[in-house]
């Protein structure tokens, strides 16, 4: 393999890796670099420390949403429905009468009054 696709390879691969740390460790990033004084820390210093890239801190630092929150517009059910949703299925699964796909797409639709699409 040529060194132009050898580099095409590892872009690709570094593109879908998934991050390997915590909303907690994100958090944890973000205020030890906003805090005054000589405490404060720089990105560079908390990327290493907390394992968060420099990019997602300042990102978040500079008001971007998470990936969930910024969809959340987007999604067919609020968080408390999908709760709800949740219990009712755990509840059924615990009698040992699991819900099937069609049951859960008319579930969400009665939980939320629109039934859901084909590919939900």
């Amino acid at each position: 393999m040529d060194s132009e696709g050898s580099q095409q390879q590892k872009s690709s691969q570094k593109r879908s890796q998934k991050h390997n740390y915590s909303e907690d460790d994100l958090q944890k990033a973000m205020e030890s670099c906003s805090l005054d004084g000589p405490g404060r820390t720089t990105l560079k210093e908390a990327s290493k420390r907390f394992g968060v890239p420099i990019s997602t801190i300042s990102a978040r630092l500079h008001g971007r949403k998470d990936r969930r929150s910024a969809h959340e517009h987007q999604q067919l059910l609020t968080k408390e429905q999908e709760a709800t949703l949740a219990r009712i299925c755990q509840n059924r699964g615990y009698r040992g009468d699991p819900i099937s796909l069609v049951e859960l797409r008319g579930l969400a639709g009665a939980i939320n009054g629109k039934l859901p699409g084909p590919s939900w």
